[in-house]
């Protein structure tokens, strides 16, 4: 059985299926899960860890065990909130009328209100071009120029000089690891 749909539940995405409410088998989605790990396995060579995306890991709790468990067998399980990793706040997207100017503004207030602790920051960094600007998801009316500001962002002198300025230390799964397990 090939399982493809668009979202997890209900969006306003018109023509869209729902896994939670097709009628899926666990069995069919453990498959799938161990075909893509055991892929990333062969084609990266430093594999640290897996995550679910868009919630896909807590759609429902038999599917949130299953990960649980093959996270835990293949030695990649990371649970940022067993670590007390909190959210960062981002930026608004283009489609709210935000160009990267106030999104760079943005994203410099959201760094400077961080308190001690691990924060987490997930972005998409792409390039506004065509292979992208085709993409049209039902989250953002422009998703390549988003990306393209999540690029700026990442490389943007005032936002490196902010990160230093408050010695704000970038670390990836594995140093999150590091620091609550040793």
């Amino acid at each position: 059985m090939a399982i493809f749909t668009p979202t997890f539940g209900k969006t306003p995405f018109q023509g869209a299926t729902f896994l939670l409410e097709s009628k899926w088998q666990l069995a069919d989605i453990e498959a799938e899960w161990r075909a893509q790990i055991e892929l990333a396995k062969k084609k990266i060579p430093r594999l640290s860890h897996f995550s679910g995306h868009m919630g896909c890991t807590h759609a429902d709790p038999a599917i949130r065990e299953m990960v649980t468990r093959l996270g835990q067998e293949y030695g990649l399980a990371i649970d940022l909130e067993e670590y007390d990793v909190k959210p960062m706040r981002g930026f608004k997207p283009a489609s709210e009328g935000y160009g990267y100017t106030e999104k760079r503004a943005e994203f410099i207030t959201n760094l400077k209100a961080l308190t001690p602790g691990v924060w987490l920051f997930v972005e998409h960094p792409g390039y506004d071009r065509p292979e992208l600007q085709q993409i049209r998801p039902y989250m953002s009316e422009n998703i390549a120029l988003d990306r393209d500001h999540v690029t700026q962002l990442f490389t943007d002198p005032e936002v490196k000089k902010v990160i230093a300025q408050m010695n704000i230390e970038l670390v990836n799964y594995p140093q999150v690891k590091a620091l609550f397990t040793e």
